[in-house]
């Protein structure tokens, strides 16, 4: 008997031997599995480097935050590094919003009625942002922040005619301090920081533009976005602010300017809804930069509409194609096209977030 299953088991390794094509050999007839290796995971949970807060105040101690926050989860593969929540705070209320339709400035007929955008925070801090927060709270008066994320000012900075520190001349209720910036500055001294990149995304800030500022027939700014090659430099950059100029002349107000980006330059502006002076507003962006750029703002809660000079009225301003490069780091300061910039402008409470935070009460 053993003389036989030997002899058996001999003869099925023969026949199942390679190159044969037995049915005998092969598993079940209910197809093959997919070749090409091991399944692909989303990879780790990015920890995106350490909090971007309001940094180190010099000569007064390390200004922390409250600790790290956590991550989001990677989007196939480990996020890109940087700036992460500084307080650990959860998700805000509300949510994304569903996007709207995209309207194409450069012709066409009109959007299908933007986004709706709901939820959001109590607005005061920036602690719900999981991307960027900058407080200015923790820096003494008359520093800047410094530290991770920051971007250090060209040197030549100092001997401008215009200024910039943390004050707690002119502040919104429950804060205590906010960035002061006095008259026009370049590119290279402004302040900028990075912060982890994103496909879909929303900044808020606070800005109070003092009445005395002259928005006319000048592009002027607190705010805008850029790639790192836009890094002391004008563009490429995606601006916003208010507009008074060519191509906005006939609609000047609240503006978004698309330049260096690729496709040329993209601009529309609304005269519909006028950017405040002399109080404090709450201005917001929701940009989108996984296919075509597209960018949709809004004024303590209200939309903007956008036209410009042979342009039909949109609500959402788009490239028309993708960015040349991902939008990762924001700069805040007191732009205009020329030096014709006078007078103060403050910025606070900062926050980049993949969810709306919300404006509160301005």
């Amino acid at each position: 008997m053993l003389a036989r299953l030997n002899l058996a088991s001999s003869l099925l390794f023969v026949l199942c031997a390679p190159g044969l094509a037995l049915s005998a050999c092969s598993p079940s007839n209910s197809g093959d599995s997919a070749n090409g290796g091991t399944p692909a995971t989303s990879g780790g949970a990015g920890n995106g480097g350490g909090p971007v807060s309001g940094g180190s105040a010099s000569g007064g101690g390390s200004a922390s935050q409250g600790g790290s926050g956590g991550a989001g989860p990677g989007t196939g593969g480990n996020a890109a590094g940087g700036g992460a929540n500084p307080s650990g705070g959860g998700a805000p209320s509300g949510g994304a919003p569903g996007l709207g339709g995209s309207g194409d400035p450069s012709g066409g007929g009109p959007g299908s009625g933007g986004e709706t955008a709901t939820g959001g925070s109590s607005g005061v801090g920036c602690s719900e942002a999981d991307l960027f927060c900058a407080d200015f709270e923790e820096v003494a008066v008359g520093d800047l922040p410094t530290g991770e994320g920051w971007v250090a000012r060209d040197v030549s900075c100092d001997s401008q005619n215009f200024s910039m520190e943390v004050s707690s001349e002119q502040v919104r209720a429950g804060s205590s301090k906010a960035l002061k910036v006095t008259n026009h500055s370049y590119a290279s001294c402004r302040l900028a920081a990075a912060f982890p990149e994103s496909d879909d995304f929303w900044v808020r800030a606070f800005i109070y533009w003092e009445s005395s500022v002259d928005f006319t027939n000048k592009e002027i700014l607190a705010i805008d976005l850029h790639p790192p090659s836009g890094l002391g430099k004008d563009d490429p950059a995606l601006r916003f602010g208010d507009r008074s100029k060519d191509p906005c002349i006939g609609a000047p107000g609240p503006q978004v300017t698309m330049i260096g980006l690729g496709n040329g330059e993209v601009t529309g502006c609304d005269d519909a809804t006028p950017t405040p002076k002399g109080a404090w507003h709450c201005f917001e962006a929701h940009v989108r930069q996984s296919g075509n750029l597209l960018v949709n703002t809004y004024v303590n809660g209200t939309a903007i509409q956008y036209q410009s000079t042979g342009k039909p009225l949109v609500d959402t301003v788009d490239l028309a194609g993708p960015p040349v490069a991902k939008l990762n780091h924001v700069r805040l300061g007191f732009f205009t096209h020329n030096s014709s910039g006078q007078g103060n402008v403050y910025i606070d409470d900062v926050g980049i977030s993949t969810a709306r935070l919300g404006c509160g009460n301005p």
